[in-house]
C-alpha cells in the first residue's frame, strides 16, 4: 500500500534544506559548563497549551514554564527541564524557516517541531544544551525519556525520512 504520509514527510525533509558540511569551529553548550544548580528547570508546554502566550515563547521555539521569581533572584540563566528531541537536520545558521516547521508540524501531530535560530532574528533568544553553534537545527520534542523519543522515532519512520537524524538529551535555556 502507498504511504503518502511517508511520502509528504520525504518531500518537507527535502524543502527544509540539505545538510551543511563545511568546516567548523564547534562550540558546543554541554550542561555541565552551566549553572543549573539553581534551577531544577521549567516544565516543557504542550504544544496546544492554552497559557504559552504568556512565556512569550516564539513559534520556532519549545516553550517551557519559566519560575515566577526568575526575575526577583537576579538569575542570569532560566531553563527546562531536561528533555530528549529528535535532530531531524543539521544546516547553516539561520537556514531553517517557520513555513518548514509549519509543514514538518502538520505532519508529525501533537509533538512540537521546533529550530534552534539563536540570534538569527529579533525574538530569537532560545538556545539548547548540546548542539554546536556554528548551526542551526531542525528537531522534534521526543519527550522526558529516551523511551518515550525512541517510540516517536520509530512510529513515525524518522530514520528514513531524515537520514541521519538522531536523538540527543539537552535543556533549552535562555540567557536574561
Amino acid at each position: 500500500m502507498f504511504n503518502h504520509h511517508f511520502v509528504a514527510i520525504c518531500v518537507v525533509a527535502m524543502l527544509a534544506g540539505a545538510l551543511a558540511i563545511m568546516p567548523t569551529h564547534a562550540k558546543i553548550i554541554k550542561e555541565s559548563e552551566l549553572d543549573f544548580s539553581n534551577d531544577a528547570g521549567g516544565k516543557i508546554l504542550k504544544r496546544n497549551s492554552p497559557n504559552i502566550e504568556k512565556y512569550g515563547f516564539a513559534p520556532h521555539e519549545l516553550p517551557f514554564e519559566k519560575k515566577a521569581d526568575s526575575a526577583e533572584n537576579d538569575k542570569k540563566i532560566v531553563s527546562s527541564e531536561p528533555f530528549f528531541a529528535i535532530i531531524l537536520r543539521r544546516g547553516k545558521r539561520c537556514s531553517f524557516t517557520e513555513k518548514a516547521r509549519q509543514t514538518i508540524q502538520k505532519l508529525i501531530g501533537f509533538n512540537k517541531v521546533f529550530f534552534e535560530n539563536y540570534k538569527c532574528e529579533d525574538n530569537a533568544n532560545q538556545q539548547y544544551t548540546n548542539l554546536d553553534s556554528e548551526y542551526s537545527y531542525l528537531l522534534i520534542y521526543g519527550g522526558k525519556t529516551r523511551e518515550e523519543a525512541r517510540a516517536l522515532y520509530e512510529r513515525e519512520r524518522l530514520k528514513y525520512t531524515f537520514p541521519g537524524s538522531r536523538i540527543m538529551r539537552m535543556r533549552a535555556f535562555i540567557e536574561e
